[in-house]
């Protein structure tokens, strides 16, 4: 007799603990799409009016060409080419993952956002690699403010900061 009563409780635990788990993730989301939601409000109000994109940078290519050094395989060897002008951009920054209410680990936390205002400039660099070839130009961008990257991306397609950049930390 005992050993039924284990048994049905065991059961009966295993089916609420499976329907906890449906119900938290119900909720995840739920707070994800509200989180979306959210953040989409929140873009369509950027840039702000009066928004302080900091100093025009005038040596912009010695600032990535600077920036670069720490990240290439042979940065004195590295080529550059099609540098833009700076123009005015921002960056949007949100932390995808955070221990919500539940004191579980999801995404989306749309009151952690960060804007980031500067001044956007793409180009192309090709370096070597660890055989001491060249590998090809690659195209990337970077935000500048005040004299300093504050982000960097890769790829090709339009020469602006992304506007959503995801982070976890």
């Amino acid at each position: 007799m005992t050993r039924v009563i284990q048994v049905f409780t065991a059961m009966v635990l295993a089916v609420v603990i499976s329907g906890c788990g449906a119900i938290l993730q119900a909720a995840d989301e739920k707070n994800e799409q509200e989180a979306q939601a959210e953040f989409q409000k929140f873009a369509a109000t950027l840039p702000e009016r009066g928004a302080d994109y900091g100093a025009v940078p005038r040596n912009y290519q010695q600032i990535i060409k600077d920036g670069y050094r720490d990240v290439l395989k042979d940065p004195d060897t590295a080529l550059y080419r099609d540098f833009t002008q700076p123009k005015r951009d921002y960056m949007v920054a949100v932390k995808t993952h955070y221990y919500n209410e539940y004191g579980r680990y999801t995404t989306i936390n749309p009151w952690v956002t960060k804007v980031t205002y500067g001044y956007v400039v793409c180009g192309q660099v090709n370096s070597k690699n660890g055989y001491g070839g060249y590998i090809g130009y690659s195209p990337f961008g970077v935000l500048i403010r005040n004299g300093a990257i504050v982000y960097s991306w890769t790829g090709g397609g339009e020469c602006a900061a992304p506007k959503r950049v995801e982070k976890s930390d």
